[in-house]
């Protein structure tokens, strides 16, 4: 990636995030106040120093995060899933390109999919992820796992990813007590634990390696 994609892509990712900062303000009815203007304005600004092709991903992710925001309030149902729906979905997963996750996600968006479930909105996550979009990817792991609390693997993992260990470390040790039976979930927990103790010197660190034993 040269410097110029780069420099894109920066904004792009600034802007999603912008935009679920909106989106929670608007949820909240706190839209037309003034955070929610300062915050339009930053979206402004970095809307500008996009290319068509990261606008119109934007554009879809407002559509997706509206969805998500109306689906919160509504019994996790996936509905029927139509047959073909499914088969145009196999053949693009099944090929890679830097397109694949932009045609996936436009495939979900299809009422053909049924209605938005837990699998959906972790479809979603990984694909905004392999976007570059990890703070979207969180969103949407974090309604998969409201709906299916076997995920909480995945949502620990994002904010690990992230970085953002004070709210990463207390969901992996609790992680390791909910579900020590579990070992996807406990080998998440184990690298949260682990990459917390990177940073700490060797006397800070022994306790939190002792819960990986």
């Amino acid at each position: 990636m040269n410097a110029s994609n780069t420099f894109e892509r920066s904004h792009e990712r600034a802007f999603s995030v912008a935009l679920l900062h909106l989106n929670e303000l608007i949820n909240a009815g706190l839209d037309e106040e003034a955070e929610g203007d300062a915050v339009r304005d930053e979206m402004d600004m970095h809307w500008y120093r996009m290319d068509d092709r990261q606008r119109e991903r934007m554009d879809y992710l407002s559509v997706d995060l509206e969805d998500l925001a109306q689906a919160k309030n509504k019994p996790d149902h996936a509905g029927p899933i139509d047959r073909k729906w499914a088969e145009e979905m196999q053949s693009v997963r099944d090929v890679a390109g830097a397109d694949g996750p932009d045609r996936i996600l436009a495939l979900l968006r299809d009422p053909r999919s049924g209605k938005i479930s837990a699998n959906i909105a972790f479809i979603q996550a990984r694909n905004y992820e392999r976007l570059g979009l990890p703070e979207v990817g969180l969103r949407f792991y974090e309604f998969a796992e409201a709906r299916d609390g076997s995920l909480k693997a995945m949502t620990l993992h994002s904010l690990t990813q992230l970085g953002w260990m004070d709210l990463a470390l207390p969901r992996a040790e609790n992680l390791i007590c909910e579900r020590r039976h579990d070992p996807v979930a406990v080998y998440y927990a184990c690298l949260t634990l682990l990459e917390s103790a990177r940073f700490m010197n060797p006397l800070s660190a022994k306790p939190t390696l002792m819960r990986i034993r």
